[in-house]
């Protein structure tokens, strides 16, 4: 068997896996030290959580929501991620291009494109571009 030491400030989770028992010492512990831990069944299905009352994280999340309150925050993560995702639809696109030169991928790398272009220059509206009104 391997034993090995941590140092609780190097333990963020733990997650135990199987018919599982702690002591109430080992439970007090965990959550003094904001130990999130999982339990799972011996198969990996999800049996339940303990969380201390706050994570180790909570000031990372409070400035989070903090700096989501302004409307223009929002906006511009918003932006952030769209131009992720559809500049990364353009790199697959391409990749299935080599493969296959449908017209209907030429077509979507294009339209897409012009898309990106608009998010970048931060016209609204993008619902112009093609797609269609929900």
């Amino acid at each position: 068997m391997l034993h090995r030491w941590f140092h609780t400030k190097d333990i963020s989770s733990l997650i135990l896996v199987g018919n599982i028992q702690l002591t109430a010492q080992t439970l007090g512990y965990l959550l003094k030290n904001r130990i999130d831990t999982v339990f799972l069944t011996y198969y990996g299905r999800y049996k339940g959580r303990l969380i201390s009352e706050f994570g180790k994280n909570i000031e990372l999340r409070i400035s989070q929501f903090s700096y989501l309150a302004e409307l223009c925050n929002r906006e511009e993560l918003a932006t952030c991620y769209i131009i992720g995702k559809i500049t990364n639809m353009q790199r697959h696109l391409a990749l299935r291009k080599k493969k296959n030169a449908h017209p209907l991928i030429t077509d979507a790398i294009i339209k897409n494109s012009a898309i990106l272009e608009r998010v970048k220059l931060g016209i609204p509206n993008l619902r112009c571009c093609g797609a269609s009104k929900a």
